[in-house]
């Protein structure tokens, strides 16, 4: 149930790094975030089921997560709020609260994206999703596009 990237190539056997298991589950630093414990991290903290929202692994400049938002559905300060507030919420994961605790794993910033419910479907049926199927995950891929860019 692993997922990897082939890097490159060393004597003719494949590179690889490792992506997260599944494609429900993200581990930048051993946290093992799964999509049911992040999307009970949200609705715990009041992010309604219904809002576009995602959280997405990022890799650079450092470990860490970000809190995609819709940006027409909410404003800056109340999306910055929400990242703390989830922040928080996600520490009830031992291995996310000890990552963070060590600086392994940065803290849980937010961005807001113009259109994002749209963006998150036009991912999904990238991905093969029928349009009555897809469902955007609560736990983005570290592999994901950059949504900003994503053309709809």
């Amino acid at each position: 149930g692993d997922r990897v990237r082939i890097t490159g190539w060393w004597f003719g056997a494949p590179r690889m790094r490792l992506l997260g298991r599944g494609s429900d589950c993200s581990d930048l630093c051993g946290e093992k975030l799964t999509e049911a414990f992040v999307l009970a991290s949200c609705v715990s903290i009041g992010i309604d089921p219904g809002l576009a929202a995602r959280l997405l692994p990022q890799l650079q400049p450092a470990p860490r997560y970000e809190l995609l938002l819709d940006a027409q559905a909410i404003d800056a300060q109340a999306a910055v709020q929400l990242a703390l507030r989830l922040d928080q919420a996600l520490r009830a994961n031992p291995q996310y609260a000890h990552a963070r605790d060590l600086g392994q794993l940065g803290a849980l910033t937010a961005c807001r994206i113009d259109l994002l419910a749209a963006r998150l479907q036009a991912l999904s049926l990238a991905r093969g999703q029928r349009l009555g199927d897809a469902k955007p995950a609560a736990l983005g891929r570290i592999d994901d596009p950059d949504l900003a860019q994503l053309a709809l």
